[in-house]
């Protein structure tokens, strides 16, 4: 659905025109690949407050032969890593700093990244536990929104 949407994006703003449809969606692919890297120098960055730990994370997550393999490749990996990089971000800052609507954005997180790939939910259970209990229980007697 997403590469559908991307395709036709593309198309009717004029841009990649000369691309093949494949070409197109192997760029959507290694944008989510970036993207994931990004993230995962940011998390690694944030855990550690060292820059370099950050580089040297996202070096070794985006220069690895499989990772690299289904970042150009159209596939539901790519964008289960951007989602899994962006859990894994979301729990750490919510670890270290608290902020309140981390939760909330985790939650929505874990509902498309299930939607993407199941097998997230392995990664997605000790996350849950470890900010359920960081919250010291708050968080499963939650606020209204509205």
């Amino acid at each position: 659905m997403l590469g559908s949407a991307w395709l036709r994006a593309t198309t009717a703003c004029g841009v990649l025109h000369a691309w093949s449809p494949a070409a197109k969606l192997a760029l959507l692919e290694s944008i989510f690949g970036a993207t994931c890297a990004a993230l995962l120098a940011v998390a690694a960055a944030t855990y550690t407050s060292s820059c370099y730990a950050g580089v040297f994370a996202a070096g070794m997550f985006a220069f690895s032969a499989t990772v690299w393999k289904f970042s150009t490749h159209f596939e539901v990996f790519a964008l289960n890593n951007l989602f899994c990089a962006l859990l894994l971000y979301l729990s750490i800052r919510y670890l270290l700093y608290g902020s309140s609507w981390v939760p909330y954005g985790g939650a929505v997180v874990c509902g498309l990244a299930l939607t993407n790939q199941h097998t997230v939910v392995l990664l997605e259970a000790p996350l849950i536990v470890s900010v359920i209990a960081a919250s010291g229980g708050a968080l499963l007697h939650p606020k209204r929104l509205l």
